[in-house]
């Protein structure tokens, strides 16, 4: 059966994404924060939370996944975060590092929720100081992970004796 044209996506855009779909998360009230912070990714996303902030006061959802990027770019969307006056609700997925976990913990703590599979990672400010990340880093898998991966081998090694 053939879809209806209404039901079929906008061819997308240079960045991949279409006009169709951005209008339909605008309308949900939801931001998506994906790869990496520019100064670019900074101005759309205050853009859309300034917007939505004039709309109304509903509750606006922010999804991020960020290995981090440009410090200032992560500052000025944190500020307006906390700035606006509707709740964020703030959804980690995947990498959440650097700059982009600053922006996540913008969100009222009982605002943040992770899925299952994300992971943070927080590190000093390094200012262009090289070295091993293990000298300038915390990354955290949280436990959950390891939790199915502790039941399935114990449920293994016991079956064997």
């Amino acid at each position: 059966m053939l879809e209806s044209p209404s039901s079929v996506p906008e061819i997308s855009d240079k960045n991949g994404s279409s006009s169709l779909v951005r209008d339909h998360l605008f309308a949900a009230r939801t931001v998506l924060i994906f790869g990496e912070v520019t100064i670019a990714l900074a101005e759309s996303v205050c853009a859309q939370l300034l917007a939505l902030a004039e709309r109304g006061n509903e509750p606006i959802r922010i999804v991020v996944n960020s290995p981090g990027g440009h410090v200032e770019s992560g500052d000025t969307i944190h500020d307006v975060i906390r700035f606006i006056a509707p709740p964020v609700r703030m959804l980690g997925t995947g990498w959440v590092a650097s700059a982009g976990a600053l922006i996540f913990a913008a969100a009222q703590r009982e605002n943040r929720l992770a899925l299952p599979n994300t992971r943070f990672l927080l590190h000093q400010p390094l200012g262009g100081v090289g070295g091993p990340a293990t000298d300038s880093c915390h990354a955290r898998t949280p436990e959950h992970h390891f939790r199915p991966c502790n039941r399935a081998d114990s449920r293994k090694n016991s079956a064997r004796h």
